[in-house]
């Protein structure tokens, strides 16, 4: 929560200094499993790729992703770069909550992760 308010608040702050349109965009990609069939990831990774593209958004967040996922996504937005982390242990396992952003309007000057528990700097539920 933290990281999105710094996120929000330095897009309002480069809109104001520059009036450039800040679009931004949310996505639940939903995890990769098999058992979606024909909706599985294989057979909607593409059109995940073509949305983003379609709307260009200068920050867009996505939910539910595995590495593999968050890795594809990466790999074919090539102007995005992001930050995010597993949220089983802190770094590759479990799904992400990754924020992208556009590396020609953006620059990251810092990023840290944080748990909403007693074990706030831990991987954690609670």
């Amino acid at each position: 929560m933290k990281i999105i308010c710094v996120i929000l608040f330095i897009t309002i702050i480069h809109n104001l200094a520059i009036g450039q349109e800040t679009i931004l965009m949310t996505y639940n990609i939903r995890y990769a499993t098999e058992s979606d069939g024909v909706n599985r990831w294989e057979n909607r990774k593409e059109s995940v790729i073509e949305l983003i593209n379609f709307y260009e958004p200068s920050i867009f967040g996505i939910q539910e992703g595995k590495q593999h996922q968050v890795k594809y996504i990466d790999e074919k937005l090539s102007s995005y770069s992001y930050i995010g982390v597993g949220r089983d242990d802190g770094e590759f396992g479990g799904e992400y909550s990754s924020i992208y952003f556009d590396t020609t309007i953006y620059r990251l000057t810092m990023a840290s992760t944080f748990w909403l528990s007693e074990t706030g700097n831990v991987g954690s539920m609670g």
